[in-house]
C-alpha cells in the first residue's frame, strides 16, 4: 500500500494497481489471472474485471493482451539509467470505447521497477517507480 501526503492511496499487487482511495472515481477491485512476468509467452485476449465506486460499477469485463517490447535503457527518478524489460498491456472494451495501454518495466530479477498505468479513461495515467524493494 502506498499513501501520499494528501491522503491518496494505491494498493499494488505484484506491481499492478488493484485498488485506490482519495480520487474522483476509485478503483475498488481489479480481478485478473495474468501476471506481469519476465520470459512469459505473449498472452493474447484475456479478461480483467474492474470495479469502481463512483459511479458504482461492479466487475466491468475488459479484454487485455500483452506485448513483450524487449530491453530498453530507462532513466529513473534518482538519475540512474537501467536496462529494463518492457511489457505493454493493451486494455480494450469495444462496448465502452476504452483503449489504452499500461507499461511495466522489469529488472533482471522480474521485479517491476517502473510502471505507467491507467485504471479508467476518466483518470490520468499513474506513473509509479519503485526506488527500494519492499520488505516482505
Amino acid at each position: 500500500t502506498w499513501v501520499s501526503a494528501d491522503g491518496l492511496f494505491f494498493v499494488l499487487k505484484k506491481g499492478r494497481i488493484i485498488r485506490t482511495a482519495g480520487i474522483e472515481n476509485n478503483l475498488t477491485d481489479l480481478k485478473t489471472n495474468v501476471e506481469i512476468k519476465l520470459n512469459q509467452e505473449i498472452v493474447n485476449n484475456y479478461y480483467q474485471y474492474f470495479s469502481f465506486d463512483n459511479p458504482k460499477l461492479i466487475d466491468l469485463r475488459i479484454t487485455a493482451r500483452q506485448i513483450n517490447k524487449g530491453y530498453q535503457t530507462v532513466k529513473l527518478f534518482n538519475g540512474q539509467e537501467k536496462n529494463l524489460f518492457l511489457i505493454e498491456e493493451i486494455i480494450e472494451s469495444e462496448f465502452h470505447g476504452w483503449k489504452f495501454s499500461n507499461k511495466f518495466w522489469l529488472d533482471g530479477d522480474g521485479s517491476i521497477v517502473k510502471s505507467i498505468q491507467k485504471i479508467s479513461p476518466k483518470l490520468p495515467f499513474f506513473e509509479i517507480e519503485i526506488t527500494k524493494k519492499p520488505a516482505i
